[in-house]
């Protein structure tokens, strides 16, 4: 899968270990600055990074710090748990990482892709020490050419699509994901409301 990211374009940032691509485009989702800045803090200052952390459950004040911090978020795949050890998977849309730290601990072989590079940068960081997870700073337009993956996960993205791709966004993504999974590959698709 590193091969095929390199022929993409994209190169892992010897700094952040977080993979770039030349074409990158502004992407704004995003929980606010503060926001988004203390929970990145929080996870660094944290030596327990893991789904079920205290550390970071001590960090939990609000809505967002909830969302991205709680142990809860991975019960969406948790089910699935015995199929995903080992195979490759592509999380499309993967915020500030909670899936991303579950799917590392489960032992996936894992590339997680998030438009924005500080949330991208959340998620290196609570995955750090994984050699199983690449984490890359893309939309998923960038990402198209990665194939061959047992698994690809859309986890509250599905719905934004026609934000980011146009009207029809939600159909261009899903043709996408389908054919960046090999032939017996599964596609995990979960829509959150509020």
């Amino acid at each position: 899968m590193l091969e095929q990211l390199k022929q993409l374009g994209f190169q892992k940032d010897s700094e952040t270990c977080v993979w770039k691509g030349k074409n990158q485009k502004d992407f704004s989702y995003s929980d606010g600055d503060e926001t988004e800045n203390y929970i990145l803090n929080s996870i660094r200052t944290s030596a327990d990074k893991s789904v079920y952390s205290s550390e970071l459950s001590n960090f939990i004040k609000d809505w967002p710090t909830l969302y991205h911090l709680s142990s809860r978020r991975s019960n969406i795949i948790r089910p699935f748990a015995n199929y995903l050890k080992g195979k490759k998977v592509l999380e499309i849309g993967c915020g500030c990482g909670a899936l991303s730290r579950y799917l590392a601990e489960i032992g996936s072989n894992l590339i997680s892709v998030e438009g924005s590079p500080r949330r991208a940068l959340i998620t290196r960081e609570r995955c750090k020490g994984f050699e199983n997870v690449e984490v890359v700073t893309a939309t998923s337009e960038l990402v198209a050419g990665l194939r061959g993956f047992d698994v690809v996960i859309l986890n509250g993205v599905l719905e934004y699509s026609p934000k980011f791709l146009g009207v029809n966004g939600h159909l261009l993504l899903l043709k996408t994901c389908f054919e960046q999974l090999h032939t017996s590959g599964i596609l995990i698709l979960a829509i959150e409301t509020n």
